[in-house]
């Protein structure tokens, strides 16, 4: 697990844990609002993540669902990565809180 002391909006890779790869996984659940788009992405330490797909989907009425998986991606200890979200509806969507928006690290080695 990540400690979530010095940045809670971040995944960071623990000093001294051996981990060298690793697999990201994004999932957010929208309120449905139609127009504009809804997009997902990732970034390892603050930058955009090489391999790491972005999805964007148009909006629709009713619950909207987006996941992603990121390709095996190098990491060191300190690393962080983060998961961001955007929408260009022109008016205020919420973000599902529960079970259907998340962002996980998988330890690959």
């Amino acid at each position: 697990s990540s400690d979530l002391t010095p940045n809670p909006s971040h995944l960071t890779i623990p000093t001294g844990a051996g981990i060298h790869r690793i697999r990201l996984t994004a999932n957010c659940g929208w309120n449905g609002v139609s127009g504009g788009l809804r997009l997902i992405q990732l970034y390892k330490n603050g930058a955009g993540v090489d391999g790491a797909a972005r999805d964007r989907d148009p909006a629709a009425l009713g619950f909207v669902e987006q996941s992603i998986i990121s390709a095996i991606l190098d990491a060191i200890d300190g690393d962080y990565f983060e998961m961001a979200v955007h929408q260009s509806g022109g008016s205020s969507v919420s973000i599902v809180a529960s079970v259907d928006s998340n962002f996980s690290i998988e330890v690959i080695e």
